[in-house]
């Protein structure tokens, strides 16, 4: 394996794993069926934007959802109903964000970028179920606690894959990072 942190390692381990590829080529062809050429897809695409929307509403989704993490870690009791409201915000800021990332990821060109976003479509879903099935559990008075803990971790790790991406890989620009 070639040198450099850890992290970094791994993610190139990835992307020349072509055991992805059926899988990945599988989620690529629903995603492109579902989101046909058209308005919708322009949209989610950030073509009014003039770049990706996707990044932009993951600020939105991972903010608020980082937030919460710190409050259940280092806040007071007290402060339960405002995490539990930031969970909220998030998983519903989440829903665009996911279905633009999606549609990002499904029209990149790129093999190794798309077998790095099928991991980061695997890593964000699974904090999205961890992130729901906490925001449930607080709103029916259940803690929740850990399970938006153990989201918020798995999005951290998840966030050095995604940040891969975007800013070395630059995907969704259809040029490659200078950074190797």
């Amino acid at each position: 394996m070639e040198g450099g942190p850890l992290p970094l390692r791994l993610v190139k381990l990835v992307e020349r794993s072509a055991a992805l590829d059926p899988p990945a080529d599988m989620v690529r062809l629903v995603v492109l069926g579902v989101i046909p050429p058209g308005p919708v897809r322009d949209l989610l695409r950030g073509n009014w934007l003039g770049h990706s929307l996707h990044p932009l509403l993951s600020d939105f989704v991972e903010g608020p959802w980082m937030a919460a993490s710190f409050i259940d870690l280092f806040g007071p009791r007290a402060w339960a109903p405002a995490a539990r409201r930031l969970l909220g915000f998030g998983l519903l800021v989440a829903v665009p964000a996911y279905a633009s990332g999606l549609l990002e990821w499904a029209e990149e060109e790129r093999p190794d970028q798309r077998r790095v976003g099928l991991v980061h479509l695997c890593a964000i879903s699974t904090a999205l179920g961890l992130y729901t099935a906490s925001y449930v559990s607080r709103v029916r008075g259940g803690p929740g606690r850990l399970l938006g803990v153990t989201a918020g971790l798995i999005a951290f790790a998840d966030g050095y894959v995604a940040g891969h991406m975007s800013h070395v890989r630059l995907v969704a620009t259809g040029e490659l990072g200078a950074a190797e």
